[in-house]
């Protein structure tokens, strides 16, 4: 009778483990889903890089009629480019796709020096106070909080 009593327990034992590897399981599987769209989200800006420097040389008048802001990214048919390179506008961390979730220059390339950026997150887009990337004019793409020194740069060199 003693091996009868402890059957509900074991089964207990077993089910509270079989919760707790579940959970730890969870957490590591969201985690990596929000590391993996914070990467989407840094390939949409490279990939965004690379369909404006396929074009006319950034310097060239002929980027002033595309805009200025999210406007400049609703209007890359008259982006003054080669090729037309496809690419996502919408942020995959904030992963909605309702509007653009980019900022775009908010002065004409030309007027940016290489050492500035020409587009970025929207503010909020990967979290209140969190940051987010920024595609500078060379191409390259960093990931920064709202603290560093190009978050505050890409708030004057880039607009909605």
């Amino acid at each position: 009778m003693a091996d009868r009593k402890s059957f509900p327990v074991l089964i207990l034992a077993v089910s509270a483990g079989v919760l707790f590897l579940g959970s730890i399981f969870l957490v590591f599987f969201v985690s990596m889903k929000k590391d993996s769209n914070e990467e989407l989200c840094r390939v949409n800006l490279t990939m965004i890089g690379m369909a404006i420097r396929d074009g006319e040389l950034l310097s060239s008048p002929k980027w002033d009629a595309a805009g200025r802001g999210r406007e400049f990214f609703a209007n890359r048919d008259k982006w003054p480019c080669y090729q037309k390179m496809d690419f996502d506008p919408c942020c995959p961390v904030k992963n909605q796709r309702k509007e653009i979730d980019y900022r775009g220059p908010a002065r004409p390339l030309r007027e940016i020096r290489n050492d500035e950026p020409i587009a970025s997150d929207r503010p909020g887009n990967h979290g209140p106070g969190k940051g987010g990337n920024i595609l500078m004019k060379t191409g390259q793409v960093y990931t920064v909080p709202e603290t560093h020194a190009l978050w505050t740069a890409a708030s004057q060199t880039t607009s909605d």
